[in-house]
């Protein structure tokens, strides 16, 4: 998924629960409920398309753009903004690992690779570790189309969560 619905859901998860731990823990949790849903992402491939780059960049901003509109709408207190901010950051870390993992080839951590890749059940599986799904997937416009379709839920009941 891409971190704006990440994040604005772990934002939604750290809001409920009120409370910075569980915010945190429930957030990076709930990252891995949210990729077992069938869906598009940004791919580590595509990021050297400069328009690709520019998304994915503006991306987690303006999910924080918008998780700080609402939250001055609704007047949130220190202790929300604390729980909402770091169970947003929380169920976007997974990819970021993932990332740093993968740019800085760290092979001990190779397991939380095969992990993620593992949740994301949907996609086929390269055989090298190293190699992510769209080595293996053509990015048609049909499944980009519904893999952003997915995602929609979850950002609008995110949305409506914060708001509440």
């Amino acid at each position: 998924m891409v971190i704006s619905s990440h994040f604005l859901a772990g934002a939604a998860i750290g809001k409920a629960t009120g409370n910075p731990i569980l915010a945190v823990v429930f957030g990076f949790a709930l990252h891995f409920i949210m990729d077992l849903v069938p869906h598009w992402n940004y791919g580590y491939k595509h990021l050297k398309k400069i328009k690709t780059l520019i998304l994915v960049l503006l991306d987690p901003f303006l999910a924080f753009a918008l998780f700080v509109t609402i939250g001055i709408l609704r007047g949130y207190n220190s202790a929300t903004w604390i729980a909402a901010f770091l169970g947003g950051a929380a169920c976007a870390l997974p990819d970021l690992i993932e990332l740093i993992i993968r740019i800085l080839k760290i092979k001990p951590l190779s397991f939380f690779l095969k992990f993620h890749r593992n949740v994301h059940w949907f996609d086929e599986k390269p055989k090298d570790i190293w190699e992510t799904a769209e080595d293996m997937n053509i990015y048609t416009k049909k499944r980009i189309f519904w893999g952003i379709v997915t995602q929609i839920p979850f950002v609008i009941v995110s949305i409506y969560l914060l708001a509440k």
